[in-house]
């Protein structure tokens, strides 16, 4: 849990610090570096947190509201004080009542009508479960996930907000990022822990209640009656006999005669202690043996989610660090039809870096001539990737574009990548600021996302003559890491 906290934190810092306040780009770099360099090649998750800790111990010298995210983002035990205030609280109950007891009304029958809708809820939910994993849908958190979900929102907010933070925008913006992703991280395993006390909490409530009967039924004498409106002696001996013959049954306790005791008021009724004995044994199997069942099984479920949080390594951000951590990523660059501007050159060669790392390296090849084939091209190298660079002011056509990426598609191996960019500047250039030229565009590059979906592939639309920004960089991630191929290069 504590390498998980570390790394979510370093991406906060990196992802919410674009400005380098905190850790500047050249220590982020030099951070990995040590870290590929004590961790060996393959160890991507010892290297990710080597570098994941160097870097929030750097951010913590110069920021103690680092520190106080990375100490205080604890996930603690639970609910724990709930259990023992149950227990009070039903212990005190039988403090309010008098010593008559209704045995149609027993103080026992609205936790077990309780609980039993209880375990109605947790079936229905469970069944719908099922039902969304079997259509690979997401499961919603619920009412008891957005209120863990808010506290530790509002944890991680006072974090931050009491260290006094010198650079409190880049903090609030650091914090803020930080409670995302830890959230998302966490929530599983602190609803889980919720649950196990919640569970615990109504085990106790019923054996306080039912222990606070025994040990005022030591000083005092309880009285059994009954009465009801709508009920005669037959159907009261039907519904008792349901609710208490399993009890009955295992105890070899015989339900008392219900004629014996009909009425109400002083001098009414006859001993208690059968029904005491039968409705503590009920709520005992009903209720406190099914509870501390269920959170067994949840407390199981927590110390395995403890041990080993549900991590997304498979995210872009994580798969681009650990894509640049070992040896370092072949990238060969086929411009088609034409060799591009140096600057769109050199603003693709910054954007392919950031996506694969700093180690890349990346040859540009000479641009292929129209309607060459795809076995003029090299299949992407393994691991490394190709990236096919075309200009949007060329029209794409099924026959010789659509089946150029078609046979790179199928010639691409598990351990490369493929790349399709399509760079608008040019084009955008040619057409001018209005709103024919902008609908021209759109035209144009929902004509390359057609030719491209053709051969199972992605298009990246950029403008490399303008710069890049976050948008441009999720798309090719997107794109790189959804590329055939890209799935063994995790």
């Amino acid at each position: 849990m504590e390498e998980a906290r570390a790394l979510l934190l370093a991406r906060a810092l990196e992802e919410g610090d674009r400005t380098g306040e905190l850790t500047s780009a050249r220590e982020r770099e030099r951070a990995g570096a040590e870290a590929r360099a004590s961790g060996g090649e393959g160890a991507d998750t010892t290297r990710l947190v080597a570098r994941a800790r160097a870097l929030v111990e750097l951010a913590a010298g110069r920021e103690r509201a680092v520190k106080a995210l990375a100490a205080g983002s604890t996930t603690g035990a639970g609910a724990v004080w709930m259990a023992p205030l149950a227990l009070v609280l039903g212990l005190s109950t039988h403090l309010l009542g008098g010593r008559s007891v209704n045995v149609l009304a027993f103080p026992l029958l609205g936790a077990l009508v309780w609980n039993a809708t209880v375990y109605l809820l947790l079936l229905v939910a469970w069944i719908r479960g099922l039902a969304r994993r079997e259509v690979g849908a997401t499961s919603s958190h619920g009412l008891l996930s957005g209120l863990v979900s808010s506290r530790l929102g509002a944890r991680v907010t006072r974090l931050v907000t009491g260290a006094g933070a010198r650079s409190s925008g880049v903090l609030t913006a650091v914090g803020a990022r930080f409670a995302d992703l830890w959230l998302a991280c966490v929530r599983p395993l602190l609803v889980t822990r919720v649950r196990v006390a919640l569970h615990v909490s109504a085990a106790a409530l019923v054996a306080g209640l039912v222990a606070g009967m025994y040990l005022r039924g030591i000083a005092f004498e309880y009285r059994a009656q009954w009465e009801s409106t709508f009920l005669g002696p037959d159907a009261a001996r039907a519904l008792l006999g349901t609710l208490l013959g399993p009890a009955s049954h295992l105890s070899g306790i015989a339900l008392p005669d219900l004629a014996a005791i009909h009425g109400t008021g002083e001098g009414a009724g006859g001993p208690a202690a059968p029904w005491i004995h039968l409705w503590a044994i009920t709520a005992g199997l009903f209720v406190v043996v099914p509870r501390l069942a269920l959170a067994a099984l949840d407390a199981g479920h927590a110390a395995r989610l403890s041990r080993a949080l549900p991590f997304p390594m498979s995210e872009v951000y994580w798969r681009r660090l650990r894509g640049s951590g070992g040896a370092e990523v072949r990238v060969l660059v086929v411009p088609y039809g034409a060799a591009p501007a140096p600057r769109v050159a050199d603003r693709l060669r910054v954007l392919l870096h950031d996506l694969l790392g700093a180690r890349a390296e990346i040859v540009q090849a000479d641009a292929l001539e129209y309607g060459a084939e795809g076995q003029a091209i090299e299949p992407p190298p393994e691991p490394g990737c190709l990236v096919l660079l075309f200009a949007l002011a060329q029209t794409p056509e099924l026959e010789v574009h659509a089946r150029l990426l078609a046979e790179l598609r199928a010639r691409t191996t598990p351990g490369g990548r493929l790349l399709v960019v399509v760079d608008g500047s040019a084009y955008a250039e040619r057409l001018g600021e209005g709103a024919t030229g902008r609908e021209r565009l759109a035209e144009r590059r929902r004509a390359w996302d057609r030719a491209a979906r053709e051969a199972g592939l992605a298009v990246t639309h950029i403008d490399l003559a303008v710069g890049l920004d976050e948008q441009d960089l999720e798309r090719a991630e997107a794109a790189l890491w959804t590329a055939p191929g890209g799935g063994g290069a995790s």
